[in-house]
């Protein structure tokens, strides 16, 4: 059985009765009605409410964004002021220094110049005493006074020529410093990294040998891959003194991918060893805000790339005198290690001629004390005959005296005819003969 409701409406206070179908029918209308009200009231205030949020948010960081560019647009204005400071400071330090070596150069051209007067007042009084010499040594005292003269004229050249050298080098060093305050604020604008480096090469080229020096673009890409540059020096001896395999690599402000220095050591390490060249550099713009890189000059070999350095732009002159600096001390070192080498080989070899002398000298001297011996051996023979035979002929001597003094006692007329006077007879007619 089906219950009834009462119903009152709110214009006119009548009262109404419904039965429950009609009045869940009613209420459900009413609250379809009322709940889709309230949900676009609940959405339009959400909506209402996260606009005004999101507009909140980027109102905030719109605001801290214009903050932080202001506070770096602050810190840049003070590091430019900072640097302008500096350079100002430099700037001034160098006037100063040229100042004080053009005052230096005159000061020296002045007692130049007095040195200079003294002596041609010198040269005047000893030309004065020197009148009455003799022509000769006339000559000769004037020979000397020019000697001294022209020294005094090659030391005077000599000096101004070291200040004019002192005040080339202030006067580059001014421009130098000038030069890196405009790279410095104008970041090479409109200039490519390897016009920079081309740039700069021109600037110390004419100081080099080129018949020993060379530089340019590695065109050879047989291998696969190429470098940017190559830097050769030959020694005088046309032996390889250094050489360097150059890749320049700038940042591209509106690439999204950035790239690293490491990205490229790889490729660089090949090209050198293909190329066969000693050292390779990364000229990189790369990594602006690394601290590692920005000290200017990093040896990057601990990495397994053995001779590689990355570099600057503004020190791509530096490595290259480094390099060139290394090399040349290693030459020296090597060609002391020859000379060395070349002086042990020689007292070496004075050593064997020493050795071989005393061997020969030893069997000469041992051949000549057998010889010696043996002649002393003949000598000692031949006294000992010469004795035999003196003997003997003494012998024979006595031999004879005794014959003789036999022959003076026993060979008389008396003795031979004693007992013969036949022949006593005969030899008494003979010598009265011969007396007649």
């Amino acid at each position: 059985m089906d219950h009834t409701n009462e119903l009152i409406c709110p214009n006119c206070g009548q009262v109404f009765d419904i039965d429950n179908g009609k009045y869940a029918s009613l209420l459900a209308q009413v609250r379809n009605q009322t709940f889709e009200h309230e949900i676009e009231q609940r959405m339009s205030e959400l909506k209402e409410h996260m606009k005004t949020e999101h507009e909140q948010r980027l109102e905030i960081k719109v605001r801290d964004t214009e903050a932080a560019k202001e506070k770096e647009i602050t810190e840049l204005k003070l590091r430019l002021a900072d640097a302008d400071s500096d350079i100002a400071g430099l700037k001034e330090k160098i006037e100063i220094r040229v100042r004080d070596t053009e005052a230096a150069k005159e000061k020296e051209i002045t007692e130049l110049k007095l040195k200079l007067a003294d002596a041609d007042t010198n040269i005047a009084g000893l030309k004065e005493k020197l009148e009455g010499r003799k022509n000769e040594e006339e000559l000769l005292v004037k020979l000397k006074l020019r000697e001294q003269t022209d020294e005094l004229l090659r030391e005077k050249d000599g000096k101004i020529a070291g200040l004019e050298a002192q005040l080339r080098a202030a006067e580059k060093q001014f421009a130098d410093y000038r030069e890196m305050s405009m790279r410095l604020s104008t970041k090479m604008v409109g200039e490519t990294l390897e016009q920079h480096c081309e740039y700069e090469f021109r600037k110390i080229q004419q100081y080099l040998s080129p018949d020993r020096v060379s530089f340019g673009k590695d065109n050879d890409s047989s291998s696969g891959t190429k470098g940017d540059y190559i830097y050769r020096e030959l020694c005088e001896d046309g032996t390889e003194l250094i050489s360097i395999m150059f890749e320049m690599k700038n940042e591209v402000s509106t690439t999204s991918n950035k790239h690293k220095n490491s990205d490229f050591y790889a490729k660089l390490d090949k090209d050198r060893q293909t190329k066969k060249c000693g050292y390779a550099v990364l000229v990189s713009r790369l990594e602006a805000d690394n601290e590692l890189f920005n000290q200017g000059i990093t040896d990057v070999s601990f990495g397994g790339y053995d001779k590689m350095y990355v570099v600057r732009p503004q020190c791509f002159l530096t490595i290259i005198s480094i390099l060139r600096g290394a090399a040349f001390s290693a030459a020296e070192a090597r060609s002391r290690v020859r000379v060395l080498e070349q002086q042990q080989i020689d007292v070496t070899n004075f050593e064997k001629k020493i050795d071989k002398f005393r061997t020969d000298f030893s069997k000469s001297c041992d051949m000549a004390q057998k010889r010696f011996n043996t002649a002393i051996t003949d000598i000692d023979k031949a006294i000992a005959a010469l004795q035999d035979a003196k003997e003997k002929l003494l012998g024979s001597l006595d031999s004879l005296n005794t014959a003789g003094s036999k022959i003076n006692d026993q060979l008389t007329i008396k003795k031979l005819t004693h007992g013969n006077p036949t022949m006593r007879r005969l030899i008494e007619a003979a010598m009265d003969s011969s007396d007649e």
